[in-house]
């Protein structure tokens, strides 16, 4: 997944705590006209909480004044309401700045007091609040625990906005866990919602869901409709917030298809957008957009630049998700540009970055050591209490206890730290190692090899020796070459087309010409000074033979296309005139057939999204490769 699928982060601002509405200077001035019209009566308390929401992202620190305002004016008037209110909103302008602490503490008094005052919506509201900060933190588990109870509270008391709000909320979940289908059902169910409550604003806020989850799910054209559908109502709504969101969604959809340029400007007009209101969240993740499109085009300077713009203010925001795929893809420009320590130094980061925010059991841990320093402090404070002719005595003891506890846990500490790398070195190797397994097991399917044996057999029976000697040694030959070319990293791209060609050969004799191929290789191609993996095109060759042509019962073509894609980026296609995907999968108990060969080859390419698969409207199926050259 490359940075662009962190727009969804977008949508983590979308739904962050309960949705903002409408941003408008016109609403934004009525309210101040209002406001200073008003008595301190529970309007005015209303009015100041409105402009605290409105403010949030483009003046903070007024919606913090406006905020406390509010709270102060409704704990005099014993406004409960007024005053749950106001703490939803210091929170949120609290995360907004990275004060994730103070976010807490604020949500934690509303959702008291809403408790307390037996306010359903509040509590509900506040719930949902608390889910987003902790997923913002990255602490998915206990997100979801708090959206689920506000869901569950919404659906009790009938509240349709609530329960729409809330499954944006599970649906921004479900799009970073891989859920993508789950992702877009929640979505829809929230757009159908607000279209029967008439709430525009929040309905361009679930399209903005339904396109991420299109995208994901690589339904470009539905992904492109869908957020300009969005796009539309901010328009039309004067959302100069969520016009950003659909453009910076249309350009990585723009970017996932390869229309680079169409990419960028549509990153560079959303950025100047949040850079006009100070969204530094949004800010960072254009940057990041930007960095990965001109990383993708092969302009090492700019992506450097942007990179490096969208990693120091995702540390100032603390956007942990979003930050997590910078130090990646950071890592990656600079070992593109020979800076190795730096690429070091930040794949290191992304490291510890995705242990933290993924490993629940680590946090527990930690939880466990700080609680054993706690204790130790408090030991040693009672020590400290006790009487003076004791406490040299005391003292002494304590001091070997703590040297003999210390060297015990040091010693420990060690042997866990030592036996932890030791199986995570284990666990990569073995990884690597049956990954290597797969590979060759993948380059060469079996029933080709028995076919192939059994078809000997029968020439030999039938009495063709001439036949079946040639094919023989074919097939001898084509065995040699995948056991020599097993075992190196790269062969020559020239080599890699000579094993296919020899490949299809003995398929074509074995099935009596009931297939055909063609080669069309881009002239600029140096083929004998390019490398790519051994076998790296051939599984895909077979699959389309296999599940493609085969079972269309006619004779079929196969079109093999070589190009670069760019200085390092082999650009390859396998196209065939097979019954296509859907058909294939109606013939399939288990739905949709994998080809062993096509997971692996994506892990062994090291590239994300370097394996597509369309079927095309005449007909048939087209893969395409993005294959590194001389890795």
């Amino acid at each position: 997944m490359t940075v662009m699928k962190k727009v969804k982060r977008l949508l983590g601002i979308i739904v962050l705590l309960v949705p903002f509405v409408l941003f408008s200077q016109n609403e934004t001035d009525s309210l101040l006209y209002q406001l200073r019209a008003s008595k301190n009566d529970t309007n005015k308390v209303i009015l100041l909480n409105k402009l605290a929401r409105l403010s949030a992202f483009s003046e903070p620190v007024k919606s913090i004044g406006y905020a406390q305002k509010a709270d102060s004016l409704a704990t005099f008037l014993h406004y409960s309401s007024g005053i749950i209110t106001a703490q939803r909103y210091l929170a949120r302008t609290a995360n907004i700045l990275g004060k994730t602490d103070l976010a807490f503490k604020h949500l934690e008094q509303a959702l008291q007091l809403a408790r307390k005052t037996k306010n359903k919506y509040g509590e509900g509201a506040t719930l949902n609040d608390l889910g987003s900060v902790h997923e913002e933190s990255g602490e998915l588990g206990k997100a979801l625990d708090n959206y689920y109870e506000a869901l569950r509270l919404f659906e009790q008391t009938g509240n349709e906005y609530g329960v729409g709000i809330v499954k944006l909320s599970i649906a921004k979940v479900g799009s970073k866990q891989g859920d993508y289908k789950n992702e877009l059902k929640l979505a829809q169910e929230a757009k159908e919602i607000f279209q029967r409550l008439g709430d525009r604003g929040s309905e361009s806020v679930a399209l903005l869901v339904s396109a991420t989850a299109y995208k994901d799910m690589e339904q470009h054209t539905l992904a492109s409709l869908t957020y300009l559908q969005a796009l539309q109502i901010a328009d039309e709504l004067g959302n100069i917030e969520r016009k950003s969101e659909a453009l910076n969604g249309l350009g990585t959809v723009y970017q996932e298809m390869e229309q680079f340029d169409k990419a960028i400007s549509y990153y560079k007009q959303s950025l100047a957008i949040d850079d006009s209101i100070g969204n530094l969240s949004n800010v960072a993740i254009s940057y990041a957009n930007l960095g990965g499109v001109y990383y993708l085009t092969n302009n090492k300077r700019e992506s450097k630049y942007y990179f490096d713009k969208a990693r120091a203010l995702a540390q100032e925001t603390g956007d942990l998700y979003n930050l997590m795929s910078i130090m990646l893809n950071s890592s990656r420009v600079y070992y593109t540009n020979g800076d190795f320590v730096m690429a070091y130094e930040y794949r290191n980061q992304y490291d510890q970055l995705r242990d933290s925010l993924y490993s629940e059991k680590k946090n527990e841990q930690l939880i466990r050591i700080r609680e054993l320093y706690e204790t130790e402090k408090k030991i040693q404070e009672i020590a400290r209490l006790k009487s003076e002719s004791e406490a040299i005595r005391a003292k002494a003891a304590l001091n070997r206890t703590l040297l003999f506890a210390f060297i015990g846990l040091l010693l420990l500490v060690l042997v866990s730290i030592f036996f932890y790398l030791k199986h995570r070195k284990t666990r990569e190797q073995q990884k690597r190692i049956e990954l290597e397994q797969k590979a060759l097991r993948s380059q060469m399917n079996p029933h080709f090899i028995f076919n192939c044996l059994n078809s000997i057999q029968r020439m030999f029976i039938e009495g063709n020796y001439d036949l079946a000697n040639e094919y023989m040694g074919d097939f001898g030959s084509l065995l040699r070459t995948i056991l020599e070319n097993s075992g190196k990293p790269s062969i020559s791209l020239k080599d890699e087309l000579d094993t296919l060609k020899l490949y299809l050969d003995l398929e074509i004799m074995r099935m009596g010409g009931t297939i055909s191929y063609t080669f069309d290789i881009d002239p600029d191609l140096d083929l004998q000074n390019n490398f790519v993996p051994p076998l790296i095109i051939q599984p895909f060759v077979e699959n389309a033979i296999w599940h493609g042509i085969l079972p269309k019962g006619e004779k079929g073509r196969i079109e093999i296309n070589l190009k670069k894609h760019s200085a390092r980026l082999l650009h390859c296609t396998i196209t065939d005139d097979g019954i296509g995907i859907e058909q294939s999968k109606k013939q399939k108990r288990s739905g949709i057939h994998t080809s062993k060969g096509m997971k692996i080859t994506e892990e062994r390419l090291g590239l994300l999204n370097a394996v597509s698969a369309a079927e095309l409207p005449s007909g048939g199926t087209k893969i395409t490769l993005i294959i590194p050259l001389n890795k």
